[in-house]
């Protein structure tokens, strides 16, 4: 398909369909792939393998020589375990598993043939050093902010931040001039959260000092 662009025709590009990594030994790079690293194989035929990368497919092709060697991102839900899998199966470690800048836990693993695969996940909210900010449009006491910082790690990490915006948001509903104080926060956060879940919030409420029955509707 061809579109005219400034009175040239230039061809219509689709995407990034796959890229070509050259092994020694395509059968040992088939089984590295799909065994240890674990993508389908989809396409296969003499002299190549094609794995599923995702929204990139990598296709291994035979070669008598590797000149060019890559470094391709994994993402992955467990980087030991999937670094141990492939060291265990003749891969060198490089680097890690170790935090980097202080959101992502990242290794690298040199293949067999000289390419080198980069295992990533971003840390989870319990493993971050500091519960990321809050997204807050006015003024908050310090101790407002450990208070609610507090209430919201009782929630499950999948849902942390969309709790964190609701009580935030909930908290700042009909605020005075001086901004959120420690109690309004609370009341926030206990407004905020969906009555069939409100009762995992008693606990944490009474250790900071709060009544969940005198934080109910309302203004908080």
């Amino acid at each position: 398909m061809l579109v005219r662009a400034a009175g040239a025709e230039r061809a219509v590009i689709f995407g990034l369909t796959h890229v070509e990594l050259p092994v020694l030994d395509l059968a040992r790079a088939r089984a590295l792939w799909s065994e240890e690293i674990g993508l389908a194989v989809v396409h296969e035929g003499p002299g190549f393998v094609e794995v599923d990368g995702g929204s990139l497919g990598i296709r291994l092709v035979a070669a008598p020589e590797v000149t060019h060697r890559a470094v391709l991102h994994l993402q992955a839900s467990e980087v030991e375990v999937a670094t141990a899998r492939l060291v265990s199966a003749g891969c060198a470690l490089l680097q890690g598993p170790l935090r980097l800048d202080g959101t992502k836990l990242e290794a690298r693993v040199e293949l067999p043939d000289g390419h080198v695969v980069v295992l990533w996940r971003d840390l989870s909210e319990d493993e971050l050093d500091a519960p990321p900010k809050l997204p807050t449009t006015t003024a908050w006491a310090p101790d407002a902010v450990e208070a609610l910082n507090a209430l919201l790690a009782v929630v499950p990490a999948p849902f942390r931040d969309l709790a964190r915006r609701a009580a935030v948001k909930r908290a700042e509903q009909g605020c005075p001039p001086e901004g959120v104080d420690r109690r309004r926060a609370a009341a926030g956060f206990y407004q905020a959260t969906p009555a069939f879940m409100r009762s995992r919030a008693h606990a944490p409420l009474r250790e900071l000092g709060f009544d969940p029955a005198r934080l109910g509707e309302g203004e908080p």
